[in-house]
């Protein structure tokens, strides 16, 4: 049982709702906002809380802070445009080499149709695709739109790595929609 099934949403459209803003706050938070305190140094704060738990090198934004924090963030901005192909060849391929192994490794059948499965329902759900779950999606285009807003101003290079990720995973959800995801019901 999931931390949001214990909410008790009264709808499924709500239980997605709060999916999305759970996996948004956990990749931002995972994103932009951890190697950000992580790095900072607070020991001149007027928080006394503070001035104890985070000691990082960076008390300000300075050369350093680039060089450190802003790489990290740049790096996973640039790996952001290509995750959503790695993803869709990812499963393309799990998905083929469960339908190999449903075949008994015997590609050369002369029966296109040949399966172990026992029932029509296992059939479909091994050869039907993966469900597409829109909040997961929803959740990366809002991580990338604020990273890129809360830090863009100091690497402008976020602009067009956010439009290539973007792009890269309009064409690629497009793609998938219409030949790699099952069909609703």
């Amino acid at each position: 049982m999931s931390i949001i099934e214990l909410i008790g949403c009264k709808t499924e459209s709500e239980k997605l709702i709060y999916t999305t803003n759970a996996v948004f706050v956990a990749q931002f938070f995972n994103t932009a906002l951890l190697i950000t305190i992580v790095n900072a140094n607070f020991a001149n704060s007027s928080w006394g809380i503070f001035r104890h738990l985070f000691q990082g090198n960076d008390p300000d934004f300075n050369q350093r802070w680039f060089i450190v924090v802003g790489n990290v963030i740049t790096g996973s901005m640039f790996f952001n445009i290509f995750m959503p192909l790695i993803e869709a060849i990812y499963s393309y391929w799990i998905r083929e080499a469960y339908r190999i192994w449903d075949k008994g490794c015997n590609c050369k059948k002369k029966d296109e149709y040949a399966t172990s499965t026992t029932t029509i329902l296992d059939y479909v759900e091994l050869y039907a695709g993966p469900e597409y779950f829109m909040h997961f999606k929803y959740s990366m285009i809002l991580n990338i739109i604020f990273v890129t807003m809360m830090y863009g101003v100091g690497m402008p290079i976020l602009f067009p790595y956010a439009a290539a990720s973007l792009l890269c995973l309009y064409i690629v959800e497009k793609f998938m929609l219409y030949y790699g995801y099952r069909q609703p019901p």
